[in-house]
């Protein structure tokens, strides 16, 4: 192991002889020692035997650069991204180089490509727009980080993009509320998600990350059921079983419904139909297989109608009325009316309106009740129809059209040559309207929601003429102030208080089960025929002979009511017709 500073001084032959040894010795052992050589030269040689290491001066003469270890292993330079420890010779700012401990890096035109570290392999670490591809056997992108759109292909038909959405089969994202997964092709499009034949395939909604909120919405299918089900707020609320039965709020779905909605206490409702507009429909429809039936609404009409095809059968009005044959309401249409006040109306065309039947045995037809006691029947027995606590009454009117006045019941009428009048006023034209809804920007009052009628419709009607109505067999009457008099009518029964138009009608109860109004200290007996006795009340006849006279017919003596002037009444058959 030596060195020599290569300098062969002048001496005797012998000394320059073993100089000249000493530094042949010193360039075949590169100069080997465990220190540096005391002269040193640019380029030189140095074996460091105490690092074990060959060393070259470098071009300065300031420094030495570490070759190779002495076992024959390989080292370089740690470089830099310039000039890297190991460069080609026609391309110096290409090789290898070392950023700093435990690091290797790569380098092409003096920029970083890739850098290898202890825990993690880093491409493009500069941010350059430089690009990472992968290529397969047919593919030549089968794997692209596309460095200067800042994205991830796979292949052409994934690509991920710097926002952190997914595209796959395009490159255009969706809508901008549902972006982060977009999934296209130019046919048939979907995802599959295969679980075991026990368990669940699953999507969940999630604005948590712990608790309930990681799954507060869900769509899930169990395999074990064969049924869907979906999720809100973290509890089932849709169900659909494997024979395509449909639950609400109930997850046991009888096998024999095809839909079935559970519908908690709070809610005045299970199902809410609206239309979309003015003039469509929101409708319930059944096909038979022959025709097509339906229940619903047309918005502005204010109405629930029953259809068969486009043909509307039947309507519930707004105001409880329900109506069959006929949408209008009136009595000169052919059909049916149940108003809300508890009233029928039945009418038709060349034909009876009611038909009643009673089947198996006789009895009672139809019965009539006041104040919820029975008052009357009409009743069958065999071939002969009886009326039963009934009698026969009709309208009339006092001398022109008087105005109401006290009139005892039971006291004795007499016909007038007056007709009974009733007029009518003009009635203007009403233009339909629709229904008017609450919408979002009202203030809705308690139990109201947006939709809901805020102002009824109104139906158009045609304006009416003033008019009299026609009649031909309706006298006037007065109270009765003639003795014996032939022109008796009947006796007073009540005022008509049902008419809010003419309030000053009455009637007079006329052939059948009535009372009849007798005079203080007038005396009758069961049996007695009665006539006027021209003070309003009645009296016996002189004989039993009915004649033109004879009002009424005494069935009992029984005192049904005194009035303050002492008059009374009795139980009577009038027989004034």
């Amino acid at each position: 192991m030596a060195t020599h500073d290569y300098i062969i001084a002048n001496a005797s032959g012998a000394a320059v002889r073993a100089d000249l040894n000493n530094a042949l010795a010193a360039i075949v052992s590169n100069n080997s020692n465990a220190s540096e050589p005391s002269t040193k030269y640019a380029f030189q040689w140095w074996a460091d035997t105490t690092t074990g290491q060959l060393k070259l001066r470098n071009a300065a003469n300031d420094a030495w650069i570490t070759i190779q270890e002495l076992d024959g292993t390989m080292l370089m330079e740690d470089g830099a991204v310039g000039s890297p420890g190991l460069a080609f010779a026609s391309d110096t700012d290409t090789g290898f180089f070392r950023p700093a401990a435990n690091q290797l890096a790569i380098a092409t035109n003096g920029v970083e490509r890739a850098e290898f570290g202890t825990s993690e392999i880093v491409f493009n670490d500069v941010g350059a727009d430089i690009d990472f591809r992968v290529e397969g056997d047919t593919e030549a992108n089968l794997l692209l980080v596309d460095a200067g759109n800042d994205a991830v292909k796979v292949g052409s038909g994934i690509q991920l993009n710097p926002s952190g959405r997914l595209l796959i089969g395009t490159t255009t994202e969706g809508h901008a509320n549902g972006d982060n997964l977009t999934i296209a092709d130019t046919g048939d499009c979907g995802i599959t998600i295969r679980s075991g034949t026990s368990n669940e395939g699953v999507i969940y909604f999630s604005d948590a990350t712990s608790g309930n909120g990681e799954f507060d919405g869900q769509v899930s299918y169990l395999q074990g059921d064969q049924a869907l089900r979906f999720a809100t707020a973290s509890t089932e609320r849709v169900r659909i079983d494997g024979n395509g039965n449909v639950g609400i709020n109930q997850s046991s779905i009888n096998s024999t419904r095809k839909v079935e909605i559970v519908q908690p206490a709070s809610y005045d409702a299970a199902v809410r139909i609206m239309p979309e507009s003015s003039g469509n429909n929101g409708q319930v429809q059944w096909y038979s297989g022959l025709s097509q039936y339906g229940i619903g609404t047309t918005q502005g009409t204010d109405a629930l109608k029953f259809k068969r095809d486009t043909t509307e059968m039947a309507r519930f009005k707004s105001t409880g009325t329900f109506l069959v044959g006929q949408d209008n309401d009136s009595l000169g249409n052919k059909g049916h009316i149940l108003d809300n006040d508890g009233r029928a109306f039945h009418i038709a065309t060349s034909n009876a309106a009611l038909w009643i039947n009673r089947l198996t045995d006789d009895g009672d037809l139809v019965n009539f009740y006041g104040q919820s006691n029975k008052e009357g029947s009409i009743s069958v027995s065999g071939s002969t129809v009886s009326y039963n606590g009934a009698h026969l009454s009709r309208y009339s009117q006092l001398s022109g059209n008087a105005a109401r006045t006290e009139i005892l019941r039971g006291s004795v009428l007499s016909n007038l040559d007056e007709m009974c009048e009733w007029a009518y006023a003009a009635q203007p034209a009403v233009a339909a309207q629709d229904a008017v809804p609450y919408t979002e920007e009202d203030e809705l009052p308690e139990g109201v929601s947006v939709g809901d009628v805020k102002t009824p419709a109104v139906e158009a009607s045609p304006g009416i003429d003033a008019y009299t109505e026609n009649n031909e067999q309706l006298n006037r009457m007065k109270v009765s102030d003639v003795e014996g008099d032939v022109n008796v009518a009947g006796v007073f029964q009540s005022w008509d208080d049902d008419d809010d138009t003419h309030t000053n009608d009455f009637y007079c109860a006329m052939t059948g089960d009535f009372v009849i109004r007798i005079a203080q200290g007038v005396t009758v007996a069961r049996g007695d025929l009665l006539m006027s006795a021209g003070d309003g009340t009645a009296k016996p006849q002189d004989d039993d002979i009915v004649r033109s006279k004879t009002i009424a017919k005494v069935t009992s003596t029984n005192v049904s009511c005194t009035y303050s002037d002492k008059s009374y009444c009795v139980p009577c058959v009038l027989m004034a017709c």
